[in-house]
Formats: C-alpha cells, sequence, structure tokens
C-alpha cells in the first residue's frame, strides 16, 4: 500500500522494489507470490492530507468486499473460492503491508481484517484505530490489539507483524512509541512481533526495500502449500 498522494501500482514502477521482489522469489529466499500494489484512492477521492486519512480508513472494507474477490476470483490462490468462508479459510496465505498511510491503513488491515490475513508489513506507521495524526494514543490501541488477539484466538489460529521504521524517518515518533507499548505489555512474543529500527533511515522508499528484503523471507513460515 502506498503513501500519502500515492497510486495503483507505484511499487512495480520502482525498479529496484520491482527487482527485488523478482530476485527474492529466483533465488527462493520467499515462496512464489502474487503481489499486488494497492492504493486506497479512486478517481474521486480527495487527496488532500484529512481526505486521505479518511481514504485509507475506508479501505478495509473495499480490500473485503471488492479488491480481494477481484484478484482471487482473477489468479489461482489457496482461496477455494472467493466466498467468505473461503477467504477466510485461506488467511494462512495472505500478507498485507505498506508504507507511511499505507503502513497506517496495515495496522487498521489487522484490526478489521485479521479474519483475513494473518502476516502484516506496516512501515513507518502506526495504529490509528484510536486517535489520528498526532493524536496516536498508544496505549489505547495496544489495548484494542490485546483484546482482538484473545477474542479472535489469533494465538492459536496464527499472526505475525513486522513493524519497521528508519531512525532518522521524520515519522518516527509514532513507530517507536507504538513498538514501545507493545513491547512493554510482555504478552507480544517474537513469534508474533518483531520491530526493526534501520540505521540512518529516512521516510522513503530506499528505507522501504529494505524493511521489503528482511521480512519477506518471514512471511508465510511453516505454512502447508
Amino acid at each position: 500500500m502506498n503513501g500519502w498522494g500515492g497510486h495503483a501500482g507505484e511499487y512495480f514502477d520502482l525498479s529496484y522494489i520491482k527487482t527485488l521482489f523478482d530476485r527474492l522469489i529466483e533465488n527462493g529466499d520467499v515462496v512464489p507470490m502474487i503481489i499486488v500494489s494497492a492504493c486506497f484512492y479512486n478517481d474521486n477521492s480527495r487527496r488532500d492530507f484529512d481526505g486521505s486519512i479518511d481514504e485509507l480508513r475506508a479501505f478495509h472494507d473495499e480490500f473485503r468486499n471488492d479488491l480481494m474477490p477481484a484478484v482471487e476470483s482473477e489468479f489461482r490462490t489457496f482461496a477455494a473460492s472467493v466466498s467468505d468462508a473461503d477467504l477466510k479459510a485461506s488467511r494462512d496465505h495472505r500478507a498485507f503491508g505498506g508504507f507511511s498511510f499505507g503502513g497506517v491503513t496495515t495496522w487498521l488491515e489487522f484490526c478489521y481484517d485479521s479474519d483475513y490475513i494473518r502476516w502484516f508489513l506496516p512501515m513507518s506507521g502506526g495504529c490509528w484505530y484510536c486517535g489520528t495524526y498526532e493524536d496516536y494514543q498508544f496505549a489505547q490501541n495496544v489495548d484494542f490489539i490485546e483484546q482482538l488477539v484473545r477474542d479472535s484466538d489469533l494465538n492459536a489460529r496464527g499472526w505475525f507483524v513486522y513493524h519497521a521504521v528508519g531512525t532518522d524517518d521524520s515519522y518516527r515518533e509514532m513507530s517507536v512509541g507504538m513498538a514501545n507499548e507493545i513491547l512493554s505489555r510482555g504478552v507480544f512474543s517474537a513469534e508474533h512481533y518483531v520491530f526493526y529500527q534501520k540505521r540512518d533511515g529516512i521516510h522513503n522508499y530506499r528505507a522501504v526495500q529494505e524493511y521489503l528484503y528482511n521480512a519477506l523471507p518471514l512471511f508465510f513460515r511453516g505454512v502447508g502449500k
């Protein structure tokens, strides 16, 4: 998922990201996968800051009702069909990640769509289920996540978040504050949550390249074919 002002296909416009995907698959570092460079904007979206926040907050419905069925009815995947039951049954084979506003969107996907997705990669973004920009409400968001994990029996069903940010990222505060709150609880093990900081990393796609390189080989581990 792109950040503020981005567009569908943005990751494939960047040759160093596209090549990374190809090389990881070619070298056997990741399982072969379908990668979709999605976007929370549509033709009529407002692209100012506040409008973008509105759009990313609504995306979880579009993912569940539109994007996921469209992709998985077009390509052969682990879902037997695009029925709700079959999409839920194939959650082990589905991941979601994003950068900046896309990182915020990724946390919201975890909060709303963990029945459909097992693996998450929020990059340079924190959870805004409670709060918003500069009102991050770390404790309330982690309270919600703890409750979600318990209520949805996610520890038994499996879940994994690889959370990443650069040490010089201009939006580092929201990622570090979120990570500190999660790690202070003592209930999130490395089996489920990893926080990575790129030394000297800034808020750009070169940092994203490293996050993808480190995170993607950890996804889909122990999942049957």
